[in-house]
């Protein structure tokens, strides 16, 4: 994963995204040394978001059958995850 400034991806965006989706490359941008995003493929990123929504129907599949979930929608629960990774965020916000 190649590492960038802020800076120069504010003066190189196009060059930034084209070497991200043809090259299939990952790019990390920091500031002042902190680790601020990362450009993805869109591929790469539509796989990952599959796979995490997989894993997390699979979670409320085990869930109902246990009687564990069944006062929840699905909407809710990701609700809760969200608001829960927010908060975690705001305890610690160097690992954003």
């Amino acid at each position: 994963m190649q590492d960038i400034t802020a800076d120069y991806l504010r003066k190189h965006l196009g060059e930034v995204l084209d070497r991200s989706y043809y090259t299939g490359d990952e790019v990390k941008i920091s500031r002042k040394g902190k680790a601020l995003g990362v450009f993805v493929p869109i591929e790469r990123y539509e796989k990952r978001r599959e796979i995490l929504k997989k894993a997390f129907l699979k979670f409320m599949e085990e869930e109902r059958a246990t009687g564990r979930g069944d006062d929840f929608t699905e909407d809710e629960v990701m609700d809760d995850v969200v608001n829960a990774l927010h908060e975690v965020r705001k305890l610690n916000p160097a690992h954003d």
